[in-house]
């Protein structure tokens, strides 16, 4: 079986025949110079006019049978009521909507409370007495500041 398999390799290779060109391949070839015409049966039973006439007959079963159940059922068709019954009520978006504009409307107040917000006016110790305080041998020239005229202010809780 492989001496076989082997033998038809070998006679596959060895038929082929070189081509010969200035490139020396047949696949970077130009076209073909074959000029046969092929001519192509296309009749109305083909796979895409079948699917198109039986298309066409479900439909018109499906819309017969939607008339036929809109009949009996107060003039609405059967996908005309299925429709309806999985929609909201009708004022389900306006109570989306108005809840939706509230809060937009806080949002927008939150953000414009937190731009219009300011620093205290004065810096506020939580020990003010520390300003007296320090060893006054380990202060350099011109680095002590003069503090007594600052006043602190007490804020009364």
């Amino acid at each position: 079986m492989f001496r076989s398999a082997a033998a038809r390799t070998l006679r596959s290779v060895a038929s082929r025949s070189r081509v010969s060109g200035a490139r020396g391949n047949a696949s970077h070839a130009g076209p073909s110079a074959d000029t046969t015409n092929y001519v192509t049966e296309e009749t109305f039973f083909s796979p895409m006019w079948r699917n198109a006439f039986a298309g066409g007959i479900l439909a018109y079963a499906v819309y017969r049978f939607d008339k036929a159940y809109a009949d009996g059922n107060d003039g609405k068709g059967y996908f005309q009521s299925t429709i309806e019954y999985h929609l909201p009520a009708d004022n389900t978006w306006e109570e989306r909507n108005v809840k939706h504009y509230n809060l937009a409307k806080e949002a927008a107040e939150a953000r414009l409370l937190i731009q219009s917000a300011e620093y205290p006016r004065f810096r506020q110790l939580s020990y003010p007495g520390m300003l007296d305080h320090g060893s006054p041998w380990g202060v350099h020239v011109d680095q002590i500041v003069d503090t007594s005229k600052v006043e602190v202010k007490r804020r009364d809780l």
